[in-house]
């Protein structure tokens, strides 16, 4: 009876003393968890250390202490840290809802990844299929290779590359090159006639 609670104790020493280095090189914890581990590792080493002069009763209470203590270990580890870390699809949506620029990602001609901004943008401009040639058909002008779109009162600059399209907001940027070009064209409607 003897030998099987000391395998067990000893099984369990090693995996706390692996969850302590895990915790200590992955895992910022705070320091309440990292006293609650080191205690655990004390009690089986006394456990371990002074087995011939503790009651079998009393080493088998330090070993159900010790799993019980792994098992509420581990789970609340899982629910904590290692559930919470995943990267999900979801979370990967999230991440690209948040931002301000259109996000389109196609696979071949179908949305694999859209943003809540880009399916405002094309909504707006009734584009449902065959993306990349729409935009280019519809754009204002072209500038650097990318495409300058009117969506109702705001300007966007669409970047196509392969099979991912950005739509920026470039609305202040636009009017203050049309406000721009328009005063090179009185400057030099004054400079003809003179």
């Amino acid at each position: 009876m003897i030998i099987p609670i000391l395998v067990i104790l000893c099984l369990t020493l090693v995996f706390q003393v692996i969850k302590v280095i895990i915790k200590t090189t992955v895992i910022d914890k705070n320091w309440l968890s990292y006293i609650a581990e080191y205690i655990v590792i004390i009690l089986i080493l006394y456990a371990l250390l002074c087995e011939k002069s503790i009651d079998i009763r009393s080493l088998f209470i330090i070993m159900v202490i010790c799993l019980v203590y792994e098992i509420i270990s581990l789970i609340f580890t899982y629910f904590k840290y290692i559930k919470n870390e995943k990267i999900t699809v979801f979370s990967i949506k999230q991440a690209i809802d948040s931002s301000d620029t259109g996000i389109l990602v196609l696979k071949g001609n179908r949305k694999l990844i859209i943003n809540n901004v880009m399916y405002d943008i094309l909504n707006k401009l009734d584009i449902k299929t065959d993306y990349i040639t729409k935009i280019k058909a519809i754009s204002e002008q072209q500038m650097n290779g990318n495409y300058i779109i009117k969506v109702e009162d705001k300007h966007y600059l669409f970047m196509i590359d392969k099979n991912e399209i950005t739509a920026f907001n470039t609305t202040e940027e636009y009017t203050l090159i049309k406000e721009l070009d328009e005063q090179n064209r009185k400057i030099e409607l004054n400079n003809k006639c003179f």
